[in-house]
């Protein structure tokens, strides 16, 4: 009697895509992806609304059933996103945000908006942020020999998160700083420096940051130009940056210059001096 059997072990995964004005995947697409909401405490916003679209491909599409949910969002020092159950991070306003519809059936060719409005009670000063999710019940399935005789079967539901930034005008203040900055030597087989900064929001809106890296030697001449990608940062949190110089700097001295522009009335920078030497 042969025993032998093909062994499968399955598993279920969620994929939550964020990044893109229009992303589709199983032909489904959402935006915007994000929404500022500028309403003052113990006021209601107006109507803010986002589009849930199934793009047709085929006239064979089946329908697809949609569903709306609320949640908390954060992001650590290095950007990652970091999604929690609604209501539980401190600047949440999740319990503060009414929206229809939550469940709804999507044809192949149609859309859906989603609207929503924002009341805050008079005592509830911004900034806050939350996200909604969209799932939809398309799965899509792949298997993945992992070793003789056993496959992985991977299902992966799909969420796409629409992110929102409550904006309170009676608070809002642009404020920030580097509170570090250092310069790292590569490994030895790699010529190149490695400049690290973390900046920090110390303001109490949303920010978006760009920037530059600016190389300079004993003379005060730059010598090379990293432009600084740009980044957002949430009030009160801090975020790094990793850079490295593109040109291999001659034996001396030189300072590193980190110039960040984050929107407000003035620059912010950290200055590191190192030496190459042998």
């Amino acid at each position: 009697m042969n025993l032998k059997r093909k062994i499968i072990v399955r598993c279920t995964v969620s994929t939550l895509l964020l990044f893109f004005p229009l992303l589709a995947f199983a032909h489904i697409g959402v935006t915007p992806l994000s929404c500022d909401i500028e309403v003052l405490p113990g006021q209601k916003s107006s109507v803010y609304s986002f589009e849930v679209i199934y793009e047709e491909e085929s006239p064979e599409d089946n329908p697809v059933k949609m569903s709306v949910f609320l949640a908390d969002w954060d992001q650590d020092i290095d950007g990652n996103l970091k999604i929690a159950p609604a209501g539980t991070l401190p600047r949440s306003f999740a319990s503060r945000i009414d929206f229809s519809p939550s469940d709804f059936l999507l044809n192949p060719g149609q859309g859906q908006k989603v609207n929503f409005t924002v009341n805050l009670p008079p005592e509830e000063k911004g900034p806050h942020w939350a996200m909604f999710l969209v799932r939809s019940d398309k799965y899509v399935t792949s298997e993945v020999d992992i070793e003789e005789k056993k496959k992985l079967v991977v299902k992966a539901s799909v969420f796409y998160g629409v992110k929102l930034r409550q904006i309170d005008p009676s608070t809002a203040r642009r404020e920030g700083k580097v509170v570090r900055a250092e310069v790292i030597s590569s490994e030895e087989s790699d010529p190149f420096l490695k400049v690290v900064a973390v900046f920090e929001n110390t303001g109490t809106t949303f920010l978006k940051v760009g920037g530059r890296i600016e190389f300079r030697d004993e003379k005060g001449e730059t010598v090379d130009t990293i432009q600084v990608q740009n980044f957002s940062v949430l009030p009160g949190a801090k975020r790094k940056i990793e850079s490295n110089c593109k040109k291999e700097l001659p034996l001396g001295e030189y300072i590193a210059l980190v110039i960040l522009d984050f929107g407000g009335d003035y620059l912010v920078a950290g200055q590191v001096n190192f030496k190459r030497s042998l």
